[in-house]
């Protein structure tokens, strides 16, 4: 799949700017052009920022609120099963399941986080 390949080679960019400062410069410069031509699929629509973490600043990235097929929002039980559900999601499990599966939902990757062994941590922000 296209999502799978693209982790593969985002993993590939990230190895490559954490030893290459110039790569990493162009990287944050123009993320877009880089991953292309590193052979990622990216819609032309799609705009694409890279924030890079440091000692005494992290990032974190707040996704879009999951929705239906028709772009409504998802009820109070979906959202508790799309987030792993609560308590009391063991004893409505059937009927959480039943309305997941009609409302459809599409859940979207905003971010990969790659960590090494410095502990180190690169989050990309799909926008």
């Amino acid at each position: 799949m296209a999502s799978e390949r693209n982790e593969l080679i985002w993993g590939e960019v990230v190895a490559r700017a954490w030893r290459d400062e110039a790569y990493k410069e162009q990287l944050l410069a123009n993320p877009k052009q880089v991953l292309i031509e590193a052979g990622a699929s990216i819609p032309e629509d799609l705009e694409i920022r890279i924030v890079s973490n440091t000692e005494g600043v992290r990032y974190l990235v707040l996704p879009p609120a999951p929705t239906t097929r028709t772009g409504q929002p998802l009820s109070e039980e979906a959202l508790d099963l799309v987030a792993g559900g609560s308590s009391e999601a063991t004893s409505t499990n059937t009927t959480q399941t039943a309305e997941a599966e009609t409302t459809e939902v599409e859940a979207t990757e905003t971010t990969t986080t790659v960590a090494a062994e410095a502990e180190v941590t690169i989050v990309v922000v799909l926008i």
